[in-house]
């Protein structure tokens, strides 16, 4: 029961669930209007948020309840003056996300905890958390990106939209200074397609224009070629080791309706997995990384998670983040 009470799909069913049910059943102060309830009807109101979708508005004032929980008293003068905020502080990025299954995908594949450089209308509830560049996202749980080391021992999901006026060359220079660390730290990233990509960076697969792996609320196709890129130092490699031979038959099962040739899986990167010798321990999976695949598998209609629930794991190995060949 306790994953339907806390799973991010399930937000606007929460609220309905506190507004009518616990009223029914007669539960002490239930019919006292919950905060979230009061920020969600303020937001819809003001001229500046309106815009917001509801299913957005749900999830940021989960994430701003998440953050201010343990104050005695918020206010909702002070979600809507920080939700104004933050929407008038954005960089001009498109309101624009890759579809929910192929994030999903990845996140389960490559062990990926953190939504990198994202803001108040793009960032994931699949993810434990998010970075930003704008204090102003700060309230609704963002980490502040002000330093190459604040990803440093993170496994760290990037997302670049179409016609970005990010510069992905820099882009990955930031990156590649994250990665001069000891502690196990990777980037998958998803963003148009660069004419060419430092040497210790992986092309894992192109999605050519007019593939539908973005939304914006309904699936819509990219208008340009995208590129799905791993970056990651060795220490990652032996944490959480990839399993490719997984990934690509999940990869071509979502898009197995497609034309012909909008997937492509480059023919090097597909040898160079192949020529390792895959290592056997089980992913270092956090408990919440699990938890937060649990709660979310639902919605998953291109494969299932079960597999991540049944990997046998030394639960004293797994907090540790060790292999097991190197605990013994």
């Amino acid at each position: 029961m306790d994953h339907l009470l806390k799973c991010p799909a399930l937000a606007k069913e929460h609220l309905q669930l506190k507004e009518a049910k616990f009223s029914y059943w007669n539960i002490p102060f239930a019919s006292i209007p919950s905060l979230r309830t009061g920020w969600r009807d303020a937001a819809r109101k003001n001229i500046l948020t309106s815009s917001i979708s509801n299913s957005r508005i749900d999830i940021l004032t989960k994430a701003y309840w998440k953050v201010n929980s343990h104050k005695q008293f918020v206010s909702t003068n002070a979600f809507i003056k920080d939700l104004v905020s933050a929407a008038q502080n954005r960089y001009p990025i498109p309101c624009l996300q890759p579809r929910q299954d192929l994030t999903a995908l990845l996140a389960q594949i490559f062990v990926l905890q953190t939504h990198a450089f994202t803001d108040i209308m793009n960032f994931s509830p699949l993810f434990e958390d998010w970075t930003s560049i704008n204090g102003s996202d700060v309230p609704f749980g963002a980490k502040l990106w002000n330093t190459t080391s604040l990803h440093s021992g993170t496994n760290s999901f990037l997302f670049q939209p179409p016609n970005s006026q990010i510069k992905v060359d820099g882009l990955m220079e930031i990156l590649s200074e994250t990665l001069q660390t000891t502690a196990p730290s990777r980037f998958v990233c998803l963003l148009p397609k660069p004419e060419k990509l430092p040497s210790h960076f992986l092309e894992l697969a192109i999605f050519n224009s007019s593939a539908p792996i973005l939304t914006n609320g309904n699936l819509t196709s990219t208008p340009v070629a995208m590129s799905l890129v791993l970056a990651m130092n060795k220490e990652s490699m032996l944490i959480d080791p990839i399993i490719w031979d997984l990934f690509k038959s999940r990869l071509i099962k979502l898009s197995g309706g497609w034309p012909p040739g909008l997937l492509q899986i480059p023919l090097q990167t597909d040898a160079l997995f192949k020529e390792r010798s895959p290592l056997l321990h089980p992913l270092a999976l956090s408990q919440n990384t699990r938890l937060t695949f649990y709660y979310n598998h639902h919605r998953l209609s291109t494969f299932s998670t079960r597999m991540l629930l049944e990997i046998p794991v030394d639960p004293t190995l797994s907090l540790l983040g060790l292999p097991i060949s190197f605990a013994r």
